[in-house]
C-alpha cells in the first residue's frame, strides 16, 4: 500500500513536495498559476516522480538530464513510503546517484541493482505492472487496456491478493 512520497528538485518540482495518500485510485488536478512561459502545473511530474522513485530511470520516457529541476541544487531525490504485508518499506532514491531502502526497519544492502531487485521482489509486482498502474502521462491512453489478456489476469489476481485493509 502506497502511503506517500516526497519529491525534491524533480522536473518542475522544487524542494519538499510531500504527497500523503490513502489507499485507492487517485487523480491529480492542478491549475497553472504561472505567468509567462510555463507548460503546466506539475501533475505529470508528480506521477513520473513516483514511477522513477519505485523503478529508477530505465522505465521513464524522460532523460536523467530532463529530470533535474533547472532552478534547484543537486540531483532529484524521491522518497517513497509503502506498506507491504503490514511492514514498512521505505525507498530513498537520488536520481543519477544512490538508492537506499529499508524493509521492516532493516536496511537492504548491496549495489543499486541488487536493492532494486529486492524492492521489486518485496512489492510483488513487475516493473511493467507498476508502470501500467502509475504512469499515465498526457496522451498516454494504453497501459492496462493494451495488455495481453494473460497479463491482465495475472495483474488483477495479484492486486486481489493484496491486503489493502491492513494498510
Amino acid at each position: 500500500v502506497l502511503e506517500g512520497y516526497e519529491v525534491a528538485n524533480f522536473q518542475s518540482r522544487g524542494n519538499d513536495q510531500v504527497v500523503d495518500l490513502t489507499p485507492g485510485l487517485w487523480s491529480i488536478i492542478g491549475k497553472n498559476l504561472d505567468e509567462g512561459v510555463s507548460n503546466g502545473t506539475g501533475k505529470s511530474s508528480m506521477v513520473r516522480a513516483l514511477n522513477v522513485g519505485l523503478l529508477g530511470t530505465s522505465f521513464s520516457d524522460v532523460t536523467v538530464k530532463e529530470m533535474r529541476n533547472r532552478f534547484g541544487d543537486g540531483n532529484p531525490r524521491i522518497k517513497i513510503r509503502l506498506k507491504v504485508d503490514d511492514k514498512p518499506l521505505h525507498i530513498d532514491r537520488i536520481v543519477g546517484g544512490r538508492l537506499a531502502a529499508t524493509f521492516d526497519g532493516k536496511e537492504i544492502e548491496g549495489k543499486n541493482e541488487d536493492i532494486q531487485k529486492v524492492i521489486m521482489d518485496t512489492i510483488g509486482l513487475t516493473e511493467t505492472q507498476v508502470n501500467y498502474l502509475t504512469n499515465k502521462a498526457q496522451g498516454s491512453f494504453g497501459g492496462f487496456l493494451l495488455m495481453k489478456d494473460k497479463d491482465k489476469k495475472e495483474l488483477l489476481v495479484r492486486l486481489e491478493e493484496m491486503d489493502y485493509a491492513s494498510g
